[in-house]
């Protein structure tokens, strides 16, 4: 289960498996229905044995892996408690070459992936501790299914994945995992205010959103995700019910799954109420409690100084003080990709700079520079990639990538801007502090090396000394480094309060301001030097974070939570009156606390023990073969027949080598069909082998000459290719080669023409593709930039009884339209064979092309699309649908230009957006096209049914 929302893999793999089972697969040969990468070779790979998990790392991070062992055993025990025995040996990998902090649970094969790197935005927790915890749960949920449903059968886990899926809803499973971090970790999400910011602020603010639209998400309003709805609605059952009705709720559902609303159902049985009732009174207890939490607060209002035109969902992160009262902020939303701006003081908003991706957003400013990091992949191996430092200098308009292949995390910039300071975190979890040259990227000092992860660094005003957060077992704490004396010193004790971004103030620095949430609310605070007295500087309704002190005008800057996102607010502190002094009423309420008759709950982190457990190589025939399923598929082949089968699956734990065997029965021809296969991925090429033994038949002659006639025959193809992918500032870019061959041999011919050809030797098959799309908003229905170009050749060079070539040319290109989110997209296709490959088609045809009637072979076609967006909704229709956006589109669509003087087929089409039936994946795009032709004797117009789903979320 992805515990980040960087990455969420379990709900694409739960929705992945409930499709294939339900509904149909292809039969592509390979053995993985999702593909996560590998890791780089040449890791030197070990393993622990423990008496329940099998632990697999790279030899560096031997040392976390120790402690991980220890985690995982300790904390195994409280997380089945409520779900009966612990399931078998369990494989848990450790995954190290990754900056992007993440966990998953996955069947098929069966394993926990835990991503060893903390995030800057760690909650005052250790980060393996809380990891461990959050997937552990998703193990015991898995395990509670599987024997409750009794299918505790071999060679079956993605089918008991799929009925997994099919029993617990998404936000329960993730909920109830979260529920189980924060009850078994001292700091675990739902302990901070920053996890229900987005919940509080639309209830206390009178907006009523249903229960599907929290569920579904939106296109315009900022609704938190199914991990805090999840967490709320499951605390809801935990703490108005006891651990047995827990149970029988769980029970009934697993028992009726996978009926549609299986779990709605159980729970209403068991309380009263299904899936949206429980959501309504959540939603009502949670309002009371909020309402008299803010009655203690007396909150201040701090007018919004960013431009708010509409209520779209849109953040104005941590903004920057500039001359005459303007600033800069990276703005982000849902119509907007990542963008710094400049707000001057009337309002008006200047887009200065797009960016990549980043792990969490954050940049620093000074001296008329920007720094910022950004993720960056590696072209092939998915499970490695960087966390790089880029500048930006507004006068010069020039933009650098400062670091290559680094893993630096928050930058922020000197006074001067002459100096960065960024925190260094190595695969082997050691961090350290670390000064580069702001104009080479060159690093001119590192820290002592800490086993504490580090956070949000900041430079005093002469740049000798460095303030940043710093977290471990204790909880979170704040340390001053000395650059000059390479020394280092706390100056605010370890808590589990969530305080991040310090940075001195006052003239002389003698200060530190920071957000914390000491009152329940996160709010921005400082601390005085040396004495180490604290006061409230923020009395924010719903949030002020993200801070930034003004030394000349002796003012704060820093956002302020609104329902629509981050609004920035600015505070004078010459005038401030509000100042409270520590220490501070809390009035925050953890949700997830014990409730009487439940199972108990207890911090767990602070009684871990250190056993050492023995390290071996991991090696052995277990590394290459780890047959998981048997698993069903329909689809239909490239004759268009149907399909019926099942395939046995083999992946091992490292994704580096797959093996498939399968067996398909062939409805339209009455015959069976045998594959099998291979692939290799563990080098930088990826090679596949490929075997298909079937039935196919044809027609000779023409007319009344005509007769149909069979054969059977064997096929082996073998490929080799090199599939990249990387961004580049917006862009993402995708980049692949391959060359292929195979050999075909047929027999059992039945009523074959005289010079059938028998054998197939060796064609050569070379294809290229290249993708380039700048990074888009969740509104836009297409990139506003794009490029797409593929080239496919087919020769039989080496075959000398046999002669054809075949070239294919395939692109489309994407531009802005007239208005925001509107798209305008052309593509040019081409193709030319002979021989053998006279009558091959392999580019995409015009709308109705099954209608129209062709003379000739298809030579090139060209596709004009304009697509815009109609409506956001957010309507629900009961429990049959949610439709998100409504949108609409024209087209005109040319084949043989040399021939066509206008379009072939134009039209329109009408779609929409929609979730069926309370499910959230898969996500359907339904509509119509409606489609005119230019030949006056064909029939006008003719309507097209458009049906799509996306199982990626």
């Amino acid at each position: 289960m992805g515990d980040r929302a960087v990455i969420n893999y379990s709900l694409l793999i739960i929705n992945v498996l409930i499709a294939a089972s339900s509904l149909m697969t292809s039969f592509d040969a390979r053995a993985q229905l999702v593909d996560y990468g590998q890791n780089p070779p040449g890791l030197n790979w070990k393993k622990i044995e423990t008496p329940h998990f099998q632990l697999l790392f790279p030899e560096s991070i031997s040392a976390e892996a120790q402690r991980t062992a220890n985690i995982l055993e300790h904390l195994r025990e409280y997380e089945s408690a409520i779900f009966g025995p612990f399931p078998e040996k369990t494989p848990v990998i450790l995954q190290n070459q990754t900056v992007i902090s993440n966990g998953f649970v996955i069947m098929g094969p069966r394993r926990v992936e835990l991503f060893t790197t903390p995030p800057q935005d760690n909650e005052p927790v250790d980060w393996m501790t809380r990891l461990a915890a959050h997937e552990l749960r998703h193990v015991a949920q898995i395990n509670h299914v599987i024997r409750t449903k009794k299918i505790r059968f071999p060679l079956i886990q993605e089918f008991q994945f799929a009925i997994f899926g099919a029993s617990i809803p998404i936000w329960l499973i993730e909920g109830d995992a979260v529920i189980t971090e924060t009850a078994l970790t001292p700091a675990g999400r739902g302990r901070m205010p920053s996890w229900e910011r987005e919940f509080r602020a639309n209830l206390l603010s009178g907006k009523d959103y249903s229960y599907s639209k929290y569920f579904f998400g939106s296109f315009k309003d900022n609704v938190p995700d199914y991990y805090r709805m999840g967490y709320f609605m499951a605390s809801r059952i935990r703490r108005s019910y006891p651990d047995s009705i827990y149970r029988k709720i769980l029970r009934t559902a697993i028992l009726r799954s996978p009926l549609p609303g299986a779990f709605s159902s159980s729970l209403k049985k068991h309380t009263g109420m299904g899936n949206a009732d429980l959501f309504y009174a959540t939603a009502t207890t949670l309002e009371d409690h909020w309402k008299a939490q803010l009655q203690k607060l007396d909150p201040a209002i701090y007018p919004g100084l960013n431009p708010r035109e509409n209520e779209v969902k849109t953040d104005y992160f941590h903004p920057h003080s500039l001359e005459n009262k303007a600033f800069i902020c990276l703005r982000r939303g849902y119509g907007d990709a990542p963008a710094f701006v400049r707000i001057d003081s009337a309002g008006r908003v200047t887009r200065l700079l797009n960016i990549g991706p980043q792990l969490i957003p954050w940049f620093d400013y000074a001296a008329g520079k920007i720094v910022w990091d950004e993720l960056k992949y590696d072209p092939r191996y998915q499970y490695r990639d960087y966390s790089v430092i880029n500048i930006y200098d507004l006068e010069q308009k020039k933009v650098r990538q400062l670091t290559r292949r680094s893993r630096l995390f928050s930058p922020s910039l000197s006074a001067d801007g002459k100096r960065i300071v960024a925190v260094k975190t190595g695969t082997d979890n050691q961090h350290s502090l670390v000064m580069l040259d702001a104009t080479t990227g060159e690093q001119l000092w590192e820290s002592q090396k800490f086993s504490r992860q580090l956070h949000y660094p900041s430079l005093d005003k002469a740049g000798r000394r460095i303030v940043f957060m710093l977290t471990g077992d204790e909880g979170r704490s704040i340390g001053i480094y000395e650059t000059g004396s390479d020394t280092f010193r706390i100056v605010m004790e370890a808590g589990r309060f969530d305080s991040s971004f310090p940075q001195f103030a006052g003239k002389t620095g003698a200060q530190v301001i920071f957000q914390s949430h000491y009152n329940g609310i996160e709010n921005i605070f400082i601390l005085d030097l040396p004495g180490g007295e604290i006061r409230q500087l923020s009395q924010a309704r719903f949030g002020a974070v993200h801070p930034d002190y003004n030394d000349k005008e002796n003012s704060l800057l820093f956002n302020n939570f609104v329902p629509e996102g981050m609004n920035v607010s600015r505070i004078d502190l010459d005038t401030l009156t509000r100042a409270k002094k520590g220490p501070f009423e809390n009035t925050f309420e953890n949700f997830s606390a014990p409730v009487p008759g439940n199972t108990p709950r207890k911090d767990l982190a602070e009684s871990i023990p250190s056993k050492h457990y023995p390290v071996a190589d991991y090696k052995g025939a277990g590394r290459t073969f780890n047959f998981h399923s048997i698993s069903p598929t329909a689809g239909i082949n490239d004759d268009d027949n149907y399909l019926l089968g099942l395939r046995l699956k083999s992946n091992n734990l490292l994704n580096t080598f797959s093996v498939q065997a399968g067996y398909n029965y062939n409805l339209s021809l009455g015959s069976s069909e045998y594959t099998a296969g291979m692939e290799f991925k563990g080098l930088y090429p990826v090679f596949s082998l490929d075997y298909l033994n079937w039935k196919r038949d044809a027609v000779a002659g023409q007319g009344q000459a005509a007769r149909s006639f069979s054969w059977r025959e064997h096929k082996v193809e073998f490929s080799a290719g090199i599939p990249l992918s990387f961004t580049r500032r917006n862009y993402l870019y995708a980049l692949r080669l391959s060359t292929g061959s195979s050999y075909t041999s047929r027999y059992a011919l039945q009523n074959a023409p005289g010079n059938f050809i028998r054998e197939i030797s060796f064609p050569w098959v070379n294809r290229f593709s290249f993708i380039r799309q700048q990074i888009k908003s969740p509104r836009d229905l297409a990139p506003r930039f794009g490029q797409s170009v593929s080239l496919l050749h087919r020769s039989l060079l080496f075959d000398p009884r046999l002669q054809g070539n075949f070239f294919a040319f395939r692109s489309q290109f994407y531009f802005p339209g007239l208005f925001r989110h509107h798209s305008f997209s052309a593509g040019f296709n081409f193709q030319e064979g002979n021989g053998q490959y006279r009558v091959t088609n392999e580019i995409p045809e015009i709308s109705g092309a099954s209608h129209l009637p062709r003379s000739g072979p298809l030579e090139n076609t060209l596709l004009l699309d304009y697509r815009f967006p109609l409506a956001y909704p957010d309507l629900e229709l009961g429990t049959f649908a949610y439709i998100k956006r409504i949108k609409a589109g024209l087209f005109a669509d040319y084949e043989n230009l040399s021939k066509a003087e206008a379009p072939d087929s134009y039209g329109f089409e009408l779609r929409a957006d929609v979730h069926f039936f309370r499910l959230y994946l898969p996500e359907f795009d339904i509509g119509t096209k409606v489609v005119f032709f230019n030949n006056k004797q064909v029939k006008s117009p003719f309507l097209e049914l458009i049906l799509n789903y996306n199982l990626a979320p």
